[in-house]
């Protein structure tokens, strides 16, 4: 028997997304709802019907639309983005709600009434890099509409976008030229003065108090990092200024008393030629640190500059010219120095007590650089990564963050393997205990063994280790997450959701595939099916773990034919894949919820 064609066509695929919408929903839930509903309602989908476009599903906080044409999408862009801004006009500052718009032409793949391929994948990364109440478009769309709308259109050049395999040439347009001038989104009240919709993606309540009271105030410096520019002319020397500057954002995050983007936040500035103000509106920051690194054999030449965005001022700027085994002398004094100058009352000699304990070995750590580089979900790029944190513990044995690293890598190849062999994860187990014993002070080995002993289903030791994770760094996104992740496998699905959304309201770019997933596990354990589908579907780069996810809302919704697409991309992905294997390695405390799960595998058509 035959397999079914593909069906495949050509559409112009717009998706837009509300700025700082996690920020907005932790402040005022309810009002932020219903503000989205109304602009959906009352501007979104009239101008998407008189584009002769349809909304093919809501994403959370965003919409995913097609057009036939270049021109009907960009035209409805505009009129959408305009149509905001005079909205947005007519409410106080602390009501006004942006958006951004990314637009490509390309071919998806059709499933009924969903699209997928290259082309949606290609849209949602132009979104994430449009202005705020702006547009960002490929250039084939740009082809399509040139000479044809009457808007100042400017060319971004050639961009890199993330899982996207070609560089892709980006054009926007400003709200500048819409005529969006002079809007800013303002925090929204404490207070909610109106009732939420009824039905709404990630509108758990949070139950859970923030971790540290000092994080709500707003008085604290805010400053990023921009990644450090390599200037060594050697590609493969980018991993190093990336994490000399990731390095710097994870030591500074622990300075309580600064509040610092994540790197996700930032990196999404590297080689965008933007004016210093623009990017500090954009990560909502005063203050920005840039600089260089180079390296010339076994020295390190680096530059790095803090800049007031507010005055244009060069706070500080330096220069070190050192060996290269003393990188991390040279980033404990750049953190010193940023704290001392942003925060006068902090005493830096205590940074000692607060950061993590360094490998002695460059070699080592130019070891863990490369294989957290890697793409862990590939085979090639898991081998990879193992022998790499295998070596780095061969060249500094006393190195935490490398066993943290290759205990986790153990895991996620143990999850891959057929029942009954437990070999890699009390390898794993006995990895991340010997990270957190030589690095205690680190909040990531204490995750890492959160994850191991969650696999082994010691679920109270997994919790206390999650929650000294926290402790260590309370302001970090991925701790915030973890803890998500962790508070699903318990059970506790509404605090989980607080979690998650805490993270995304922490750092509005945090957006790691597994994020998504975990959200919409969350929500179908509380049987809200079709919002875990709209979490889900935003996983990108989709795994197989996502697929198996869908696949069950599908089956639980009564989606037959949806639910079979699902289980053959999951198959696709992971051949082994059965039922059985997999509920025996997903640690779920409350058998119910295990059941449910279960029963919704096997009505998709998974193998028992």
């Amino acid at each position: 028997m035959s397999e079914l064609r593909v069906q495949r066509r050509l559409a112009a695929i717009a998706i837009a997304d509300v700025v700082g919408y996690s920020r907005l929903m932790g402040r005022d839930e309810s009002g932020t709802l219903a503000l989205l509903n109304a602009r959906r309602v009352q501007l979104i989908e009239p101008q998407v019907a008189a584009h002769g476009g349809r909304v093919v599903k809501l994403l959370g906080d965003g919409f995913f639309l097609e057009f036939a044409s270049a021109v009907d999408a960009l035209e409805a862009a505009l009129a959408i983005q305009a149509g905001t801004a005079d909205a947005n006009a007519a409410l106080p500052a602390d009501r006004r709600m942006l958006m951004r718009v990314g637009i490509n032409l390309g071919e998806v793949i059709v499933e009924g009434e969903d699209l997928f391929g290259d082309g949606v994948n290609v849209a949602a990364r132009l979104e994430s890099i449009a202005p705020r109440g702006g547009i960002a478009m490929s250039g084939s769309i740009h082809e399509q509409v040139r000479g044809r709308v009457s808007v100042e259109i400017d060319d971004a050049g050639e961009r890199e976008l993330k899982n996207i395999a070609a560089p892709v040439r980006v054009y926007t347009i400003s709200p500048l030229a819409i005529g969006a001038a002079n809007i800013e989104l303002a925090p929204p009240p404490a207070a909610a003065p109106a009732a939420a919709p009824a039905a709404a993606v990630m509108a758990a309540t949070p139950a859970t108090p923030e971790p540290e009271a000092a994080f709500a105030s707003d008085e604290r410096p805010t400053i990023a990092i921009l990644p450090f520019a390599n200037l060594g002319g050697d590609p493969e020397q980018v991993f190093f200024s990336d994490g000399f500057s990731e390095d710097l954002i994870t030591e500074l995050s622990r300075w309580r008393t600064l509040q610092v983007r994540s790197r996700s936040a930032s990196f999404r500035f590297r080689g965008v030629g933007l004016d210093m103000r623009e990017v500090a509106q954009e990560l909502d920051v005063r203050y920005l640190v840039e600089g260089s690194v180079r390296r010339m054999g076994e020295r390190l030449r680096i530059t790095a500059q803090l800049i007031d965005t507010e005055t244009g001022n060069h706070l500080w700027a330096e220069r070190f010219d050192r060996p290269a085994q003393e990188i991390f002398a040279v980033q404990d004094e750049v953190v010193r120095t940023l704290v001392g100058t942003l925060v006068g009352r902090v005493h830096a000699a205590s940074l000692e007590r607060a950061r993590r304990k360094p490998t002695t070995s460059l070699a080592a750590y130019e070891c863990v650089l490369r294989g957290n580089a890697l793409h862990w979900s590939t085979a090639e790029g898991a081998a990879e990564a193992t022998a790499l944190f295998e070596r780095a513990i061969d060249l500094d044995p006393g190195y935490g963050h490398a066993h943290a690293l290759l205990a986790e890598a153990r895991r996620q190849a143990w999850l891959l393997e057929p029942p009954g062999d437990n070999r890699l994860i009390d390898e794993a187990l006995v990895l991340a205990r010997k990270a957190v014993a030589l690095d205690d002070a680190e909040s990531n080995t204490h995750a890492l063994l959160a994850y191991a002993q969650l696999s082994r289903g010691a679920f109270d030791e997994a919790l206390r280790s999650m929650q000294r994770a926290v402790e260590i760094n309370p302001g970090n996104p991925w701790n915030q997450a973890d803890m998500g992740q962790l508070l699903l496998h318990l059970g506790r699905n509404e605090e989980a959701l607080a979690w998650l959304q805490r993270a995304r309201a922490t750092d509005p770019f945090f957006n790691p595939a597994w994020y998504w997933r975990s959200c919409g596990h969350a929500l179908f354990n509380l049987g809200r099916e079709r919002e875990a589908l709209a979490m889900v579907e935003r996983a990108q780069p989709a795994s197989w773990r996502s697929a198996a996810l869908a696949a069950a809302c599908h089956a639980r919704l009564g989606e037959p034919e949806a639910a079979a697409a699902r289980v053959r991309e999951c198959l696709q992905r992971h051949p082994r894949f059965s039922v059985s294997g997999y509920m025996a390695k997903l640690p779920l405390l409350v058998p119910a919820e295990a059941a449910r799960l279960r029963e919704a595998l096997l009505m998709a058509g998974f193998p028992a």
